[in-house]
Formats: C-alpha cells, structure tokens, sequence
C-alpha cells in the first residue's frame, strides 16, 4: 500500500485478471455497456479502459488519446497483450466491420427497411437497362432519392449482385 492506504495498481489490475497462457486474459472486473473492462485509477479521480492499461504497462510506453487499442481476439473483455494492438478509429472500424462484429444490423435485418434484395437488383436494372431516373425509381419504391443513389452506387446493399 502507498502513503494514502490505496493499493498500488498494478497489483489491483492483476486481482482482477483471470490469466490464462496462450490464451485470452479475462477481465472480471467491471465492465461498460461494449463490454469492456474499466479499471479505475483512484488517485487521478478517473477510470481507465483495461485493455488499453494492459498495454500501457507492458510496453511501458503512454498510449496516444487519439490511438486505439484493438483486439486480435474479437473479446472486449480480454487485456492479454499478445492480442492487443495499436490502431486508429479508421482501421479499428475497417477491422470491425472486416470481421463483422459491428453487430449492427443491415439489409432486411433492419426492422424498418423498405427494400429487399429483389428490390434492390430490380433498382440497378431500372437505372442501369431501362433508362429510368433515381427519382423516378424512389417514387416507385416509396424511397428517398437518396436511398436510391445509395443502392446504385453500392454504398448500401453492396453484397446484393
């Protein structure tokens, strides 16, 4: 214990990791709404995301506020630095969505989607063979004109052939 009766932190972090080798270091600490482990630093009044502690204190560099801590496992809760690394918000969302874990949903998954999968390839072969217009079509469908350009240009539905 330090000079203040609080324990070192170290030491508080490691109670609260169930460390298995080669294998995921499950957190059993607190967690928040993603899951992920929140350890809290009583002398800076705040808490601390654990994966990001754990990787603090092994390489004993700071970790940048605009750098992420990704995980190679998929696991929030795990702080075992061989599955942690470095990212930013683009690659750890690129990677996210890569490994579909994003766990949003999409296509007709969405509960107040209007288009389907037939829709949208009857969409691309109205603009496409037929001549029509975005808005000529998202009148049909009862859609923005936007939505439309969307599915045309596969920023939306980009899996639908």
């Amino acid at each position: 214990m330090d000079r203040r009766g609080t324990r070192n932190i170290v030491v508080r972090f490691l109670e609260k990791v169930d460390i298995k080798p080669g294998k995921c270091w499950e957190w059993q600490g607190a967690t928040n709404k993603n899951g992920y482990g929140v350890l809290r630093i009583a002398k800076e009044k705040r808490n601390v995301l654990a994966h990001r502690y754990s990787l603090e204190f092994i390489t004993g560099c700071p970790i940048p506020e605009d750098k992420d801590v990704c995980h190679t496992c998929d696991n929030p809760r795990c702080v075992n630095p061989e599955h942690l690394y470095l990212g930013d918000a683009y690659s750890n969302v690129h990677d996210m969505i890569n490994r579909k874990r994003d766990r949003k949903a999409f296509g007709t998954n969405v509960h107040t989607a209007k288009l389907n999968e037939n829709k949208v390839r009857e969409i691309r072969r109205l603009y496409e063979d037929s001549g029509w217009t975005m808005a000529m079509i998202a009148n049909l469908y009862g859609v923005g004109r936007n939505a439309i350009a969307s599915v045309i240009r596969r920023k939306t539905w980009k899996w639908v052939d």
